[in-house]
């Protein structure tokens, strides 16, 4: 299965400037990574951790997979797709609860721009779905959107590239307008699992950074010519 997503995602993706290969691949590091340090930091302070053996594959899948289908307006529907598309590759190797986890965990990656601020889908799910089920969506959603928190060179790289992504045929004045929203949207997102929060620690640095750019009209210019 993990071939033929490979493989299929190389055909969606294409050569998007933001949602290709290489975010779906990072996305699924990430994660990984985020499960292992939630559940050191749970262990440590003497909690339960949420997930079972064998979640973190699956995490690791779902989070390669979570944008593989792509192209649609309607709002939600990019993600409803990808969870469609990934729940028919693995069949019926997952039980019921596995595949809600894989279905919350991508809807729960759409992201809406409201007010300068990121929301995502996920903030509303501790209400009424089970520990495992939340916690396999966070660390989703959190990995989604890791390169916000990361260094400066890797978020400067992602977020350049989502800019070409959603303005193709860009101008000065869209991207200084999308500078001014990054820094509203640096200053105001908060990740939703400990491990978000202590290992995408830069929010606030490259906010900072953005803010200073912004002062110097020259350098925008500069940044805009160069991305």
């Amino acid at each position: 299965m993990d071939q033929k997503a490979q493989q299929t995602l190389k055909k969606e993706f294409g050569n998007m400037p933001y949602h290709n290969i290489h975010h779906a691949e990072n996305t699924a590091q990430e994660a990984v990574k985020l499960a292992r340090l939630e559940k050191k930091f749970a262990l440590g302070q003497g909690k339960s951790f949420a997930l079972k053996r064998g979640d973190g594959q699956l995490l690791k899948v779902t989070a390669k997979c979570h944008d593989i289908i792509q192209g649609h307006p309607t709002p939600g529907e990019n993600e409803k797709r990808s969870a469609e598309w990934l729940l028919a590759q693995l069949g019926n190797s997952l039980s019921e609860e596995e595949k809600e986890m894989v279905t919350v965990a991508i809807l729960g990656t759409q992201t809406l721009s409201k007010d300068n601020q990121l929301i995502q889908a996920v903030l509303g799910y501790k209400k009424h779905l089970s520990p495992r089920v939340v916690l396999f969506a966070e660390l989703l959603a959190d990995s989604d959107l890791s390169s916000l928190g990361s260094p400066w060179k890797t978020y400067w790289r992602s977020m350049s590239a989502f800019f070409r992504e959603i303005h193709p045929k860009s101008s000065l004045e869209q991207w200084m307008l999308y500078l001014e929203e990054q820094s509203s949207i640096l200053r105001r997102f908060h990740y939703k699992t400990e491990a978000g929060q202590k290992r995408y620690k830069y929010l606030r640095s490259n906010a900072l950074k953005i803010e200073g750019l912004l002062k110097n009209p020259s350098k925008v210019e500069k940044s805009f010519q160069k991305i």
